[in-house]
């Protein structure tokens, strides 16, 4: 007999408080100090008076950011996979999926400058909220189907946008919103107080690497709750029925 699918509870709900409660946790500050540490080094790298000092720096920042792409993935997979009836041999992880992730960021902030230089403060606007709405399904799928062509498929946003349910997925876009808010906030304050320096990259880096690991974290979570509108459920563990006695159907008799 089918399973039906389990009504949630208040315990059951996506909550902004679970992405701090990973942030919290010993692995969430391990990889929020390591990245800072990261971005500090680089920094000083890319400062220091010695010979290909930059170009250095250039080619470790670009390892950087496909590390933390690949974290959060990982992240993601196992937030889907910590709950019961979802195992973490469900999902394989993948060699290429941290670029596809930088891929797929990329060429939505890219997007969001062409706005800008077409249509300046609405552009600007125009293109977050787009974006915004767009990649919290486009992430998702990525992750779990590893398809770059299938992320940007508009039909399987509204798909899975759908198996979420509106309230989920509106607190992913606006948890989305609130990291890019914070992000352009202290940008802009770094920016005021160290023109060309040090600050306004480390500041930058720090606030965003943060926030994609707490949002992917978050992501797992919704893919978690939402397994059997997925359709990531274990298959049922009951015995299947005997063959009938007197058939002569033979995908029936084996």
């Amino acid at each position: 007999m089918a399973r039906r699918p389990r009504r949630g509870t208040e315990n059951d709900r996506l909550r902004v408080v679970d992405a701090f409660g990973y942030l919290g946790s010993p692995e969430g500050i391990r990889w929020v100090a390591g990245f800072w540490f990261a971005i500090v080094f680089i920094e000083a790298l890319d400062h220091a008076p010695i010979p290909l000092g930059g170009l250095a720096a250039f080619l470790l920042q670009f390892v950087t950011w496909f590390v933390l792409y690949r974290v959060a993935s990982e992240v993601l997979l196992d937030a889907a996979a910590d709950t019961p009836g979802l195992t973490r041999s469900t999902f394989e992880g993948a060699d290429g999926l941290a670029l596809r992730h930088v891929g797929l960021w990329l060429l939505g902030t890219l997007v969001v400058v062409a706005l800008i230089l077409r249509f300046g403060t609405v552009g600007a606007l125009l293109g977050a909220a787009a974006l915004a709405l767009i990649l919290p399904a486009a992430t998702i799928l990525l992750t779990l189907g590893r398809q770059l062509l299938m992320a940007l498929w508009p039909p399987a946003w509204l798909r899975l946008a759908h198996r979420l349910g509106p309230r989920d997925y509106a607190l992913l876009c606006g948890v989305l919103v609130a990291i890019g808010a914070i992000y352009a906030a202290v940008s802009s304050l770094a920016l005021s107080i160290q023109p060309d320096g040090w600050l306004a990259p480390i500041a930058q880096f720090t606030i965003w690497s943060t926030g994609v690991l707490a949002w992917f974290h978050l992501a797992g979570r919704a893919v978690a709750l939402h397994r059997h509108e997925l359709n990531l459920v274990e298959p049922d563990d009951e015995p299947e029925p005997r063959p009938e006695a007197f058939t002569r159907d033979p995908e029936t008799l084996w």
